[in-house]
């Protein structure tokens, strides 16, 4: 089996291109969905998060998604503090999956691959890069951030020039959505 890391910035196309890979028979594991998770279950992180960023985040003792996000995208250090405490579970939840997958690739959807320093756990990293103004168009497409919030996010994310020197192999995603599923398919091909 291989353990493919994939990621891209907000807007990328990151999603879209692990569907297409799901298409070909890849399992795909959603980093950014497993976080949540984890943040809105378990008791020690709701805790921890509590520690940090104070009674804020509550809304009649449960977490609120609205304001842990606003504490969150706010600046680079209330970012790290979260990160911290939930990518080291996320991973933990990701290698225990891998000793089921019968696929013959397994593949962890991560943003913020590079950025947790997590690119040795996998055969291969693929960056889906789109240029900026492309993100930000997708993004304001989804219509749930304003431009300023999707702006603060993507400055918050390493830069996407670094992250192509980091990654295996860079997938432009910035035509169509077919034009990224013939760029999937033929990966595919060559590396299966």
């Amino acid at each position: 089996m291989q353990i493919w890391g994939v990621t891209g910035g907000l807007g990328s196309g990151k999603s879209t291109a692990c569907s297409f890979f799901k298409e070909q028979g890849c399992e795909i594991f959603d980093a950014d969905t497993e976080a949540k998770k984890i943040i809105f279950s378990s008791e020690m992180v709701r805790q921890k998060l509590v520690e940090g960023f104070g009674g804020q985040i509550l809304e009649k003792g449960i977490l609120s998604k609205t304001a842990l996000a606003n504490i969150i995208f706010d600046n680079f250090r209330n970012q790290q503090f979260l990160n911290h405490l939930i990518h080291p579970l996320v991973t933990e939840e990701f290698l225990t999956r891998r000793q089921a997958v019968k696929a013959d690739v397994y593949i962890m959807d991560a943003a913020l691959l590079f950025e947790a320093r997590l690119q040795h756990y996998f055969h291969k990293t693929i960056l889906i890069y789109t240029e900026k103004e492309t993100r930000i168009k997708r993004a304001l497409e989804r219509g749930n951030l304003s431009r300023a919030q999707i702006e603060q996010r993507i400055s918050l994310q390493m830069d996407e020039e670094q992250k192509k020197k980091l990654a295996d192999i860079v997938i432009e995603n910035n035509g169509t959505r077919q034009d990224l599923k013939n760029k999937i398919n033929e990966l595919m091909q060559i590396l299966v």
